[in-house]
């Protein structure tokens, strides 16, 4: 088994809308088989309420670039999904995130990585 890295996965929501959060699709074979490392242990039926955070440690192999993708289920019916990759994690960079789902047009995400932390900021474009 190859040795596993730990980050550090922040999502901020300032928006005025609690996000509730699930994992839809997770690459299952790169993370480590310890059931409170996962992404999906971590999300699934999450709530980041409006204006607040979350932070969460994952646990994935160094060996392969797991991916997992959330949808994002606003108070207000909006829909977004957000697709996270490992593979980008080791390098530090800032940039606006592509969003995907019917809503995705309303909202901005920016992505912060930096020493092993990454953060989505979520922003609501009106």
């Amino acid at each position: 088994m190859a040795a596993s890295t730990d980050t550090f996965l922040v999502i901020e929501n300032l928006t005025q809308f609690d996000m509730h959060i699930s994992v839809s699709e997770m690459d299952e074979g790169d993370w480590e088989w310890v059931a409170n490392d996962k992404a999906d242990s971590h999300f699934q039926n999450m709530i980041i309420y409006a204006f607040s955070s979350m932070s969460v440690r994952e646990d994935a192999r160094q060996r392969e670039e797991p991916w997992y993708k959330m949808t994002i289920l606003f108070s207000n019916g909006d829909v977004v999904t957000l697709r996270n990759d490992f593979a980008m994690e080791h390098t530090d960079v800032i940039r606006d995130y592509n969003l995907g789902g019917k809503s995705a047009g309303k909202y901005v995400a920016r992505k912060l990585v930096s020493d092993g932390m990454t953060t989505y900021t979520i922003t609501s474009r009106e």
